[in-house]
């Protein structure tokens, strides 16, 4: 009976000695299946468009050139969609904001562009307006086929 009883534990013992093994290979594993947010970049280019994108992802919108002293973007119509992560502009004219894609749903985009102008002389007086919109569809679209 002795003989069956340390047979059972050191069989028992086995099993979770290999069980144990086991749980750093798993954790591993299900840490590489998590997906990267896919970045939608929006440029002056973009001017009109409308992009789709998913949940999680980020847009970022990078505006600069033309001679023009751009705005940050700014959301139009606040569906939840997008959330603001950050925003910057730079003394060159340029602006950068970035949004995450927080929810379903359509975002429209705004952003200005004025001129820049020298500190003498004349300074034409127009604004450039820049819209886009990004779509959050309810079904996200499948990856795309390797």
């Amino acid at each position: 009976m002795r003989s069956k009883i340390s047979a059972f534990g050191i069989g028992l013992a086995l099993s979770a000695m290999a069980a144990v093994s086991l749980l750093p290979a798993e954790a591993g594993a299900s840490s590489t299946a998590t997906s990267v947010p896919k970045k939608v970049v929006l440029k002056v280019s973009s001017n009109g468009k409308t992009v789709d994108a998913n949940v999680g992802d980020l847009v970022e919108v990078k505006l600069s050139g033309h001679h023009l002293q751009w705005s940050v973007a700014q959301l139009t119509q606040p569906s939840g969609a997008l959330t603001l992560v950050s925003e910057k502009t730079s003394s060159n004219g340029a602006s950068v904001t970035v949004f995450r894609v927080a929810n379903y749903g359509t975002a429209s985009l705004d952003a200005t562009g004025t001129p820049i102008c020298k500190p003498t002389g004349a300074c034409p007086p127009y604004i450039v307006l820049w819209q886009a919109t990004v779509i959050v569809p309810v079904v996200d679209p499948p990856p795309p086929a390797a």
